[in-house]
């Protein structure tokens, strides 16, 4: 039988259903589905005599909203690339001859500055390689990791599939021989599931994203 809510107080935390055959019945919000009704919507009833058992709304389309990853990824002002040496020399020769640069090196860090394209150009002319640059990188998979041990399990068994696995650290540490700072990308579990950040060349995190987020496409994530 087709039944209708007929009216519906959030404040009293009741209601009334009516029926197509025009009966109606008083019903508690403890009996509901739902937090609250809209009047006119339809339902489905169960009962026992007068005593109305349950009300679930019928049309109405529940949508349930899931966290999405934030993956944060910006630019070190570093190129992936550390010289010595004759090629040290030859790079700095040519940056101070054509670019009027006198020193190309970060020495804090070791790394050559990423001080734009035209430098970039030159090195790349002159070592007759391609050079990639160093990205900072932080982010968060929210998984529905139900415990520690769960979510344990899972990386563990799919960390030796990632590019750039370490050995060293299982589970724990990719890239490690690409950033003397921040040692290569790095996990966490946390509460709001799993954590990464470090610092390494742009084209091994892209690989290592793709790879990771393909292996984890069907994995829970948590709900709102």
């Amino acid at each position: 039988m087709p039944w209708r809510i007929e009216s519906w107080s959030t404040s009293l935390a009741r209601g009334v259903v009516a029926s197509s055959e025009g009966e109606s019945l008083v019903f508690d919000a403890s009996v509901g589905t739902v937090g609250a009704f809209r009047i006119g919507e339809a339902v489905h009833v169960e009962r026992r005599g007068a005593r109305v058992l349950r009300v679930e709304p019928t049309e109405r389309v529940t949508r349930t909203t899931y966290m999405t990853p934030e993956v944060r990824v910006e630019p070190s002002g570093l190129l992936a690339l550390r010289l010595a040496g004759d090629e040290l020399q030859r790079v700095e020769d040519k940056a101070f001859d054509e670019l009027d640069i006198v020193s190309v090196v970060d020495f804090r860090t070791g790394y050559v500055e990423n001080a734009g394209p035209a430098l970039r150009s030159l090195i790349e002319r002159e070592l007759g390689r391609s050079v990639d640059e160093l990205v900072k990188v932080e982010g968060k998979y929210p998984f529905d990791w139900e415990g520690r041990g769960h979510l344990d399990r899972l990386l563990d068994r799919l960390a030796p599939s990632l590019p750039g696995f370490s050995g060293d650290h299982p589970g724990s540490f990719f890239f490690e021989s690409e950033a003397r700072e921040s040692a290569g990308l790095w996990w966490s579990i946390e509460t709001i599931g799993l954590q990464i950040g470090g610092v390494l060349a742009a084209r091994s995190f892209a690989s290592w994203r793709g790879a990771f987020e393909h292996a984890t496409v069907g994995w829970r994530l948590r709900q709102w």
